[in-house]
């Protein structure tokens, strides 16, 4: 559907708190087509508080293809990026991300 592509082209709008609340609109309709988008734009977001959003959103989209960008965020510098990053990977139930996850807890 279009909403989905004019949110995903608002992720990059120069205000950061336009961008945070389009992820938190991309959360709320928990659309997969939004994970590449999401991971893209987590990828290159600086704003603290936008990066904590994308992360967010991407948790509740729950596709696989997060798996790589949750394992990468167990060693973010931000602790709660490293805590979405671990519920992210609780959330996509992949037996891949349970050694990554065990060792950011342990």
């Amino acid at each position: 559907m279009e909403y989905i592509e004019e949110l995903v082209k608002a992720l990059s709008h120069e205000n950061p708190e336009i961008r945070g609340k389009v992820a938190g609109a991309l959360k709320a309709l928990e659309d997969a087509r939004a994970t590449e988008p999401l991971i893209k734009a987590l990828e290159n977001e600086r704003d603290k508080e936008v990066r904590r959003e994308l992360a967010f959103a991407l948790q509740w989209v729950a596709d696989e293809r997060a798996l790589p960008t949750f394992i990468r965020l167990l060693e973010d510098d931000n602790e709660s990026m490293r805590m979405w990053a671990a519920y992210g990977l609780g959330n996509l139930g992949d037996s891949r991300a349970i050694k990554p996850r065990a060792r950011a807890i342990y």
